[in-house]
């Protein structure tokens, strides 16, 4: 082969390599389907990055997934041409490449594509109006703001989703977004209602009053029922605990679930007896939030009660109950705690052995010699210290040199006689 065609042939491979490598850049290799694979050669003359014109120009393609993998390619531009082609194609024909130019303008700055957006959350596609809802949550701007909450409306799952997390993203540094939650609640949609309840549970902010949030508790919806519990969980106005209390005896267990873990940690003597009351109720989670209520009320009357939460058939109820009967330290515990280091659950038996250590009672320390042996290397660990705490001798996990002291000591304390 002659050397001019040497160099003309060596000249076609770069370009091919280089155009290649272009479209590759832009996103456009990436998005390629069958569909459309005629349309290559095309979309290999966009030309080099940041040509905003020449990819823009096949947004006039018939084929959508030219259109789209041009949005994806100017996306990547920060040319302002290019945000004014993207906010364009919000109007497009194709949900695909709609959505795309949402995703397109996520992270930019530009006010222009506001109220562009704000019109796409009301697109008859779902993925278009989640899309535009995450975008404008970046944007941060405020005219956004009620038009997002009166997206809360969104019936689709995904949607509201986005719509809640833009709105919570925005209240982080906008006080203004709380208010207007605050009004959204007396919305006659009711997944407005709960959305605006909902978001406030996340900001943990009641405002200026938690009243709103006190009548949504008796709202008809159940759910609203219960984001309204969940966000009074932050509220710790002493005038929120009877309406709680009541919450704590709806017909819906969610709701019943919600308002209890709402009161844990109040030291409030109106929420004892509820919380005693709790333990029996038929919802495990009920049961689990009442248990771990009583933890920090430290109330010798719920032992009797914390003693029979010992048995229930949910683990953690039985973890929390254990922890309440460690802080409140009665005697009558001990032997309940003890039978409970023989739990199926290696975390409540871990539990049992810090309680019994805690409340020092020498009726444990054969038990707890005997949970050395016991499957679990934690378990082994805490009751050792359990019984060094109640003991003052330290042995380790040697069980053996536990067995041994044990017997002499009360061979010499006349123990073995009682």
């Amino acid at each position: 082969m002659k050397k001019p065609l040497k160099v003309i042939l060596i000249v076609l491979i770069l370009f091919a390599i280089t155009n290649i490598y272009t479209a590759y850049s832009l996103g456009i290799l990436r998005h390629l389907t069958d569909s459309i694979s005629i349309s290559f050669h095309k979309l290999v003359t966009f030309g080099t990055i940041g040509n905003v014109e020449k990819i823009a120009a096949r947004l006039n393609d018939k084929n959508p997934d030219v259109r789209k993998a041009a949005v994806k390619a100017l996306s990547r531009l920060r040319d302002p041409q290019a945000l004014e082609f993207l906010i364009a194609e919000l109007r497009d024909e194709d949900p695909g490449v709609r959505e795309a130019a949402a995703e397109g303008l996520f992270c930019k700055t530009n006010p222009d594509a506001v109220l562009p957006l704000v019109l796409a959350l009301k697109d008859e596609s779902p993925r278009v109006r989640g899309m535009a809802a995450r975008t404008l949550a970046g944007m941060k701007d405020p005219r956004a703001l009620k038009p997002l909450i009166e997206a809360l409306s969104e019936e689709s799952k995904d949607v509201r989703y986005w719509v809640i997390h833009a709105i919570e993203y925005m209240g982080i540094t906008n006080p203004q977004v709380v208010e207007l939650l605050m009004g959204a609640l007396k919305a006659e949609n009711h997944y407005i209602r709960q959305g605006a309840a909902e978001v406030l549970a996340e900001l943990k902010a009641p405002g200026t009053s938690s009243a709103p949030l006190v009548v949504a508790l008796r709202d008809e919806n159940s759910s609203v029922r219960t984001a309204a519990a969940r966000a009074l969980q932050h509220v710790k106005d002493p005038s929120t605990v009877p309406p709680l209390v009541e919450a704590m005896r709806d017909k819906d267990p969610e709701v019943r679930a919600a308002a209890t873990s709402a009161l844990i940690g109040r030291e409030d003597p109106r929420v004892f007896e509820p919380m005693l009351e709790a333990l029996k109720d038929t919802n495990p989670l009920m049961r689990r939030w009442a248990a771990q209520a009583l933890v920090s009320m430290k109330d010798k009357r719920a032992v009797e009660a914390l003693i029979t939460a010992l048995k229930d058939k949910d683990k953690d109820v039985r973890v929390y109950a254990t922890m309440a009967l460690e802080d409140i330290k009665d005697p009558r515990a001990v032997e309940a705690l003890v039978a409970t280091l023989k739990d199926e659950d290696f975390g409540v038996r871990i539990r049992a052995a810090l309680a019994l250590g805690v409340m020092e009672d020498t009726r444990a320390v054969e038990p707890l010699i005997g949970a050395l042996t016991d499957s679990n290397p934690t378990v082994r660990d805490k009751a050792a210290w359990a019984l060094t705490r109640i003991t003052g001798k330290d042995f380790g996990s040697n069980a053996g040199r536990w067995k041994g002291w044990w017997v002499k000591y009360r061979k010499d304390t006349g123990m073995e006689n009682r």
